[in-house]
């Protein structure tokens, strides 16, 4: 306890930008933007793990939930469901992974393709994830997403946006696209992303609780907070997929445009909490030799006292036998 408790006074978290996601070099790998590290001794573990890597920074995240809808075979999402599921994924994507997060509701078709086509535009310095909370349809073996004003949007449209012919900026770093429709048979679903490199996307189908929100969502939260630090982003999503064959939703994903090893990093907070456990750690990997070399120790010295104070006793035995010998010899 000792050492945990000078671990913490002499540690001074850091303030710096924390990438969410790195990439490994390898022979088709896109330098991004170097990895800056001071090179301290006392961060040498933590600088093992991200050496070999380059960064991509925490770009934007757009999230969209539709709850309320025109068409009266769309039923409407209560309110206090979708509130949850917006604190959490406010929670996994701006103070976890810490993107610039941007929050629409209850959009129609054409307005989710006017603020697809504006993010697109924009310039883009980080990776880029698109959510969406909305009723959904099977159309031609593709998934297509409802606007509440009932018409649908298919997930190629809206990826076509971010294509290397219409947003540059985004070439080279990880579009992620998170769909999430309620209640919907994703079986018939032969396609679900664009034949470009460095997109991924994870469709899901699941119930929708009055007040709890989405199941998914919730496990989402839970397995971001748990991920390890250099967790692959594919091992992620292939575990949560997993995980969908205990829960109660279904789960289709497209990773193979994904050409590069995509590690989901921590936000500031976990970061620092991470260097903090490596120097703890560290401190009890150096303690725990002195430990064992004092008990050693203390154990080669409770020897030689058993040892002289067997001798101590022999002499007093040996002197008072001499003693009662003598006595009786007096006596004789």
């Amino acid at each position: 306890s000792s050492a945990k408790s000078a671990m913490a006074e002499r540690y001074q978290p850091e303030v710096e930008t924390v990438p969410l996601l790195h990439v490994e070099q390898g022979r088709d790998a896109v330098p991004l933007e170097p990895a800056q590290h001071e090179h301290d001794e006392e961060e040498e573990d933590f600088e093992n793990i991200t050496e070999n890597f380059y960064e991509c920074k925490p770009g934007r995240c757009l999230i969209i939930l539709n709850k309320v809808f025109d068409d009266e075979d769309l039923h409407n999402l209560s309110a206090g469901g979708i509130n949850r599921d917006l604190d959490r994924l406010d929670e996994i994507f701006a103070e976890t992974l810490e993107f610039k997060t941007v929050i629409k509701k209850d959009l129609k078709k054409d307005q989710i393709l006017d603020i697809v086509q504006r993010f697109s535009g924009r310039e883009h310095k980080g990776a880029f994830v698109f959510v969406i909370l909305s009723h959904g349809k099977v159309v031609n073996n593709e998934l297509n997403i409802m606007g509440t004003d009932g018409n649908p949007i298919t997930i190629s449209e809206i990826q076509s946006h971010f294509s290397e012919s219409n947003c540059s900026s985004l070439i080279g770093v990880p579009k992620i696209f998170l769909i999430h429709v309620f209640n919907l048979s994703l079986r018939e679903i032969t396609s679900v992303c664009i034949s470009e490199s460095d997109f991924a996307t994870i469709c899901v189908s699941g119930p929708h609780d009055d007040v709890h929100g989405s199941i998914f969502v919730k496990e989402l939260l839970e397995k971001v907070e748990t991920s390890p630090l250099d967790a692959h982003f594919s091992k992620f999503v292939e575990e949560l997929k997993e995980l969908s064959g205990e829960r109660e939703w279904e789960m289709k994903c497209s990773m193979q445009q994904l050409h590069k090893y995509y590690t989901i990093f921590m936000g500031k907070k976990q970061k620092e909490y991470a260097k903090f456990m490596m120097k703890y750690q560290r401190a009890l990997k150096n303690w725990i030799p002195l430990r064992e070399q004092t008990i050693a120790d203390v154990e080669i010295i409770t020897q030689k006292l058993i040892k002289h104070h067997r001798n101590v006793n022999i002499s007093r035995i040996t002197g008072s036998v001499t003693s009662i010998g003598g006595s009786a010899m007096a006596i004789t």
